[in-house]
């Protein structure tokens, strides 16, 4: 019998601060308002939400490991 994975969406809907991070990650590829004219600003904003995905990763990582630990 196999077991059904929860979907990404799913997935990603416990972590808001991460679900906020790739939001802002994809308000860079979109450019809907239309702010971003050269390709090395892209670059220097999607660096800089990608550092803050990494650093949102790990508080949540810590803080799942906290709550392992504290049983």
């Amino acid at each position: 019998m196999s077991v059904t994975r929860p979907s990404f969406d799913e997935r990603l809907g416990k972590h808001p601060q991460l679900c906020e991070r790739f939001e802002s990650i994809l308000a860079i590829d979109e450019d809907t308002a239309g702010t971003i004219d050269l390709a090395d600003e892209a670059e220097c904003l999607a660096i800089s939400e990608v550092r803050q995905l990494g650093a949102a990763i790990l508080r949540e990582w810590a803080r799942t490991k906290e709550s392992q630990n504290e049983f």
